[in-house]
């Protein structure tokens, strides 16, 4: 139901379409999301009758591979946990990998956006209110010209036709958004599989806890699915430069926190990132919206972060979407960045002098000397990082808010800036005495610990050369 121009996406805003309307709609293509039966299933391959049979667990992210129980390293998550599923659950554990894409072993292709992409959504007061802020409308979702748009249902939906596999190795066919329709981006088949919807069972969905009677067990699968090429671009997925290349940002180990603000929110030239086209595009129309939606519209950011086949954690993170007139928003963002910047300094500063009070060497000791066993220097503290972005997230916020106050007073931000270094000295500080061990600072290693205080505290202070240099201050003259 795409809205062909900006003014009808306004107006369906303001009065959604009646439910009849919407249900008429949907029932067009309902034969496209059959679980099972004779036809087209959705989003499996009807050829893989003939695959691997695997339990059905392995279509659930999270649980042990082959690799796994082989190595007997199901530690966390135990084999034979879910043996059995309901077909709503199916359905959705289907979707959640082939959208997900983890890599699966040799040819069992990634998702359209590869293993672990961040998505980013607008929310609203409602869920149509909600989808529809992420709906982009047909002369702006479009890419190319129009005659050249393939609009076929198998083209939306690969399923519906001959699924384009892709044996062959590296020299396997690939498809791009010109071999498709470019809304198959929703609906990509990176796996081959077939539930084995033939042989249900009445039993109790090993997820949802519900009793079914028609249980499914067992899946069959194929490697060698879609594998598509770089020229997509998802309009829910921010995007990064690689040398020439432009690709979908993937989730890390230290999650979404205000130092993604940068490349989800606000686009960062300098850091080469881009925010996802519609959170572009919204950013855009915002005054138009004015009285239509909450006063601080909300960003929601998810997804997966993957380590090969391994899913480490799921990451979610809600940030406000400020409204920012033109007159001042590229001296906005730009005095955003240098605080996002100048906090990506400080954690660092911060966790090499934890590291430096746990573990350089004291007066006495031989530089360079191999430390004990108990003594090993570790290259991260990620819970030291993890706790910075944490507890400054409040800070960074309420500075934000200054700084968008004193723009639109026509006020120097230079006092908001050094305020905020005043307050984050004071975090990294408390931070550091925690885990420096600072209060036995009398018997354990007191020059380290004292030593590496002291480095932080002028390194992190309101006239530290590169704290002042990266958010663009001159030095302060007392008067």
């Amino acid at each position: 139901m795409p809205p062909k121009d900006q003014d009808e996406w306004i107006d369906t805003l303001q009065s959604f379409p009646d439910p009849s309307h919407v249900k008429e709609k949907f029932e067009s293509v309902s034969h496209a999301f059959n679980l099972g039966g004779n036809g087209p299933r959705f989003m499996q391959d009807l050829s893989c009758s003939d695959g691997k049979t695997q339990p059905i667990e392995t279509l659930v992210i999270g649980m042990p591979g082959e690799n796994t129980l082989k190595l007997n390293g199901d530690f966390f998550q135990k084999r034979k946990t879910v043996e059995n599923l309901c077909p709503a659950c199916a359905a959705m554990a289907l979707m959640t990998l082939q959208i997900n894409g983890p890599p699966g072993g040799v040819g069992h292709r990634t998702g359209l956006r590869g293993a672990g992409p961040l998505t980013s959504v607008i929310m609203g007061n409602t869920l149509a209110e909600t989808l529809w802020l992420n709906i982009l409308p047909r002369n702006e979702f479009f890419m190319g010209l129009e005659a050249e748009q393939k609009n076929s249902i198998q083209d939306i939906f690969p399923w519906m036709g001959p699924l384009r596999t892709s044996e062959g190795g590296p020299a396997g066919l690939s498809t791009g958004i010109s071999d498709v329709s470019q809304l198959q981006m929703f609906w990509g088949m990176g796996r081959r599989i077939l539930l084995d919807t033939d042989v249900m069972h009445d039993t109790v969905c090993s997820i949802c806890g519900e009793k079914t009677q028609n249980g499914i067990s067992s899946l069959k699968t194929k490697p060698y699915g879609i594998r598509y090429d770089e020229s997509w671009r998802h309009v829910l997925t921010p995007y990064y430069k690689s040398g020439n290349d432009i690709l979908p940002v993937h989730l890390q180990r230290d999650g979404i926190t205000y130092r993604h603000w940068l490349g989800l929110v606000q686009n960062d030239s300098e850091g080469g990132r881009e925010i996802a086209r519609v959170v572009q595009r919204f950013r855009n129309i915002q005054p138009l919206l004015w009285g239509l939606l909450p006063q601080v519209p909300r960003l929601w950011a998810f997804g997966y972060d993957f380590e090969n086949v391994k899913a480490r954690c799921w990451y979610d993170s809600i940030m406000p979407l400020i409204y920012i007139d033109e007159s001042i928003r590229e001296r906005y963002e730009t005095a955003i960045a240098q605080v996002i910047r100048a906090s990506d300094f400080v954690k660092d500063t911060l966790h090499g002098a934890v590291k430096d009070a746990l573990y350089s060497p004291e007066k006495g000791e031989k530089a360079g000397k191999a430390p004990s066993k108990n003594q090993k220097n570790p290259k991260s503290f990620p819970i030291v990082k993890n706790r910075f972005w944490s507890e400054t997230e409040p800070l960074f916020y309420g500075t934000a808010d200054e700084l968008k106050k004193a723009l639109e007073a026509g006020e120097a931000v230079d006092a908001v800036k050094r305020n905020w270094i005043r307050k984050v000295r004071e975090r990294a500080l408390a931070l550091f005495d925690f885990y420096s061990q600072a209060q036995y600072v009398d018997e354990y290693r007191p020059e380290a610990i004292v030593a590496a205080r002291k480095r932080l505290s002028l390194t992190v202070s309101p006239n530290a050369p590169k704290l002042m240099k990266l958010l663009g201050l001159s030095k302060e003259v007392k008067t």
